[in-house]
């Protein structure tokens, strides 16, 4: 495995991990805030997930883009 391989594989890691660790901080506080209901908080925080995912998606492939440039 080269380098750039294992730094990419680092980055996956953390970006996976930061999601989440924001969709469980995002859905207790929901569930907390609505009053225990598991399932209006999961619908009322999508568009979090959703934002959150794109941005950890498009800093892994800014990553990728800056290591694997020569």
């Amino acid at each position: 495995m080269s380098n750039i391989e294992k730094k990419l594989k680092l980055v996956r890691f953390w970006m996976i991990g930061i999601f989440a660790i924001i969709f469980g901080g995002v859905t207790a506080f929901l569930v907390l805030l609505k009053g225990g209901d598991v399932w209006q908080a999961l619908a009322s925080g999508w568009p979090i997930y959703l934002i959150s995912a794109v941005v950890c998606v498009v800093i892994y492939y800014i990553y990728k883009l800056i290591v694997t440039r020569k």
